[in-house]
């Protein structure tokens, strides 16, 4: 069975601590303390005065400890009135009664009283060893633990993204695990909801409104089945209000399992545990059941006819409540709904993933910055990263239309800067579908020019089928020495 995220840090935990963890050594530090006051209390009084003061401090003790149990996570008292745990109390009780014994003992053993060495010797025993030994213990145990897990499971980072106006709630993942046959669900998922409202976005930096125009709703690192080939998505889709879930295709070696570096010290490499890891799994879901699958920013697989579910009244509520009160949606459910209204009569989100897909012929030519000797990298609406070099951006390749475009030049050996090329992804897609007149097969070319690195000396044309434009959607920002 898959552990969870407390689970495995508890067990790494205890395995950095060493073989005697840190709590063990307290605890006899602790024993030390009490065990010095017992004898005293012996040496002077009697061994009966030993009980009694150490009976009243377990009592003290467990009234604390079950009140401490008592507050809940924002610090409020859940509890009406004082009360006390019998367990604890019987605990703490016998522990002071049968260590005051062993002190009784050990004080008549340095007094020249009559002593029973195989009770003396074997409190200390108890006393030191068994702390010990259940550190032993516990140290071997989440050795094992890891052990097991490490050999059934597969670290992998996920991140689930959706355009920031597909309102969604990511229900499960479930992974199937090939040795039992049954699906496995992803434990503690971390879900984060945004929004920007489309008018407020446009008002900021083109960097701010492509960086935003996705929600990554869970991104973090989880443990799959090895050599698993299926998985099962599911979420509830306020903005469409339909509930999605279907099985996919998964194939591991596409994501090339390796072990896992981790730094000096840590669980794989001081203590033998061997963790495979996957490339990072990317999940883009779309409207209409669209899911794309990417891996180090290649597209693996596309699924375009995810299953709807149908689901009761009563579980669609359910979700539109936990989307709507986690979003940062000011007002009523009413208000929540007109916004998603607003959403669907716009129909950004189909045009967006429209123009996400479109391949044109294009190239690009880049005036001003002289000889330039590093490769360009590019990110695309569909976002794919391409690395090109001059000649390979002159040539006409059929390709989704670029968003950002990154340009090193380097001056000197001391002197560099990076050249960043925002785009407005929508009026480029308008822009060019114009010209091209929705052909994918018209050669369209981008010329940027650059007189410096001050954008009122820069021109971005658009040129095709005999007509040359000059694009004015877009930004520039540079960082460098």
């Amino acid at each position: 069975m898959q552990l969870r995220k407390n689970e495995i840090d508890r067990c790494v935990y205890v395995l950095e601590k060493g073989y005697v963890p840190e709590e063990i050594v307290w605890t006899i530090v602790v024993w030390a303390i009490v065990s010095a006051i017992q004898y005293l209390l012996i040496s002077v009084f009697h061994w009966t005065a030993a009980i009694i003061v150490s009976l009243i401090a377990a009592l003290l003790v467990s009234a604390l400890v079950q009140g401490l149990k008592g507050f809940g996570g924002n610090g409020v008292n859940r509890r009406s009135g004082p009360s006390l745990d019998i367990t604890i109390l019987l605990f703490g009780v016998a522990i002071v009664t049968l260590n005051c014994l062993g002190v009784n003992e050990l004080v008549h053993r340095w007094t020249g009283q009559a002593w029973n060495p195989y009770l003396l010797y074997g409190w200390l025993i108890v006393a030191i060893g068994g702390p010990i030994t259940f550190g032993l213990i516990q140290r071997a145990r989440a050795y094992q633990t890891l052990r097991k897990h490490s050999k059934e499971y597969v670290s992998i980072h996920l991140d689930v993204y959706h355009y920031q106006e597909l309102f969604i709630y990511l229900e499960k993942v479930e992974f199937l695990d090939p040795k039992t046959g049954a699906y496995e669900e992803i434990v503690d998922l971390m879900r984060h909801f945004d929004y920007h409202p489309y008018g407020e976005l446009k008002q900021e930096e083109l960097s701010s409104q492509i960086g935003r125009s996705m929600n990554n709703h869970c991104q973090q690192s989880i443990y799959i089945p090895k050599d698993t080939n299926k998985f099962i998505l599911s979420w509830y889709s306020a903005t469409e209000d339909k509930y999605f879930s279907d099985e996919f295709v998964f194939k591991y070696e596409r994501f090339a399992p390796h072990l896992k570096k981790l730094p000096y010290g840590t669980m794989n490499t001081f203590h033998g545990i061997d963790v495979t890891e996957l490339n990072a799994i990317d999940i883009h879901i779309k409207s209409a059941g669209r899911v794309d699958l990417y891996t180090n920013q290649w597209l693996t697989f596309f699924y375009w006819d995810v299953a709807e579910v149908a689901i009761t009244e009563e579980a669609k509520e359910r979700y539109m409540n936990t989307i709507r009160q986690r979003l940062p949606i000011p007002g009523d459910k009413q208000n929540f709904l007109n916004e998603i209204n607003k959403i669907v009569k716009s129909n950004r989100i189909e045009k967006r993933f429209e123009a996400q897909g479109k391949r044109f012929l294009w190239s690009m030519s880049l005036e001003g910055l002289g000889e330039l000797t590093h490769s360009i990298d590019i990110d695309d609406t569909e976002f794919k990263h391409h690395r090109k070099s001059i000649d390979m951006l002159a040539t006409p390749t059929s390709e989704c239309l670029p968003e950002k475009i990154t340009i090193f030049k380097r001056l000197s050996d001391e002197l560099y800067f990076y050249f960043y090329v925002y785009i407005d992804r929508d009026q480029l897609y308008d822009c060019v579908q114009a010209i091209s007149r929705g052909s994918a097969e018209t050669p369209i070319h981008f010329d940027l020019s650059v007189g410096n690195r001050m954008k009122k000396e820069m021109t971005f044309t658009v040129t095709g089928n005999n007509n040359r434009i000059e694009f004015k959607y877009w930004q520039v920002n540079t960082t460098g020495t």
